[in-house]
């Protein structure tokens, strides 16, 4: 998603083939240099705003509310 991407990438509709060949011919212009530096300024992206533990905690903090929820409709069909 665009969140995710923000300016270091290029984000494109499902289903729209135009358009991602349009985002591929875009990237591809770049010289070398110039996507080395939006593949390096996109791994910093990602490791500042999404660590492993962040999105660890996410995951548990998910499981565990599902896993209570479905407790809870277990209870209420006794």
């Amino acid at each position: 998603t665009p969140s995710i991407v923000g300016e270091t990438g290029l984000v494109v509709g499902c289903r729209d083939p135009q358009a991602l060949a349009a985002a591929w011919t875009q990237l591809a212009a770049l010289s070398r240099a110039d996507r080395k530096a939006l593949g390096e300024l996109a791994r910093q992206r990602i490791r500042d705003n999404y660590p492993l533990r962040k999105i660890t905690e996410t995951y548990e903090t998910l499981y565990c509310n599902l896993a209570q929820l479905e407790g809870n409709n277990a209870l209420q069909e006794r």
